[in-house]
């Protein structure tokens, strides 16, 4: 498509130097406390 290497990062450089990178570590963050919330939601319930 952009006639790079597999699982190069590409840069978004206008006005916050923003990449691919960035990107998958957002979702990873996301990911993970998503997975601890629902556990937290899962044991509190079974306090009750």
């Amino acid at each position: 498509m952009f006639n790079l290497p597999f699982l190069t990062g590409l840069w978004w450089k206008d006005i916050l130097p923003l990449g691919t990178p960035l990107l998958f570590d957002v979702g990873i963050y996301l990911a993970i406390i998503g997975g601890v919330m629902g556990m937290l939601l899962h044991l509190n319930e079974g306090l009750d």
